[in-house]
C-alpha cells in the first residue's frame, strides 16, 4: 500500500512538473513571438522609410535625366537623336520629353489652396513618369538592360 501511495505521489509530481514545464515553454513562445513581432514591426518601418528617401532620390535623378533629355532636344536634336545621343530607344526619349514638358508645366502651373493660400505645384514628375500603357519601364533604361544615362 506505502509502494502504491509512493508511486501515485511521484506520478503526481512528474505530472506537475511537465505542465509547468510545458507553461513555461508557452510563456517562453509567447514572448519570443512578440519580441519577433516588435522587431519585424520595427524593421518594415525602417524599410518603408528607405524606400520613401530612394524614391524620392530616384525622381529627382529621373528629373534631371528628363532634363538633360530636354537640353538636347532644345539644342534642335529630334527624337531619335535625343535616342541615338543617350543611347535609349525613340519610345523612351520621348517618355523623357514627355517628363521634362510635365516639369515645366507643374513649374508653370500652380495651384491655390483656399486653407493655406499657399501655391502649390499641380504635377511632379514622379507622376510624369508613369506610362500611359501601364508598363514599369524607367524613364531611361528598361527591364532589358539598356544602359542608364
Amino acid at each position: 500500500m506505502r509502494a502504491r501511495r509512493a508511486r501515485a505521489r511521484q506520478r503526481e509530481k512528474s505530472i506537475t512538473a511537465a505542465v509547468k514545464q510545458y507553461v513555461a515553454a508557452w510563456a517562453a513562445i509567447s514572448e519570443c513571438e512578440s519580441k519577433r513581432d516588435r522587431e519585424i514591426a520595427n524593421y518594415q518601418r525602417q524599410i518603408q522609410k528607405l524606400e520613401v528617401c530612394a524614391n524620392e532620390e530616384l525622381a529627382r535623378y529621373h528629373a534631371e535625366q528628363a532634363a538633360a533629355a530636354a537640353a538636347l532636344r532644345e539644342e534642335g536634336q529630334t527624337d531619335d537623336d535625343v535616342a541615338e545621343l543617350l543611347e535609349i530607344t525613340p519610345r523612351q526619349a520621348r517618355r523623357l520629353l514627355a517628363a521634362a514638358r510635365t516639369a515645366d508645366a507643374a513649374l508653370t502651373t500652380t495651384d491655390t489652396t483656399p486653407s493655406s493660400g499657399v501655391e502649390q505645384p499641380i504635377a511632379t514628375v514622379a507622376k510624369a513618369k508613369a506610362s500611359d500603357d501601364g508598363d514599369r519601364t524607367d524613364l531611361a533604361g528598361d527591364s532589358e538592360g539598356e544602359p542608364r544615362m
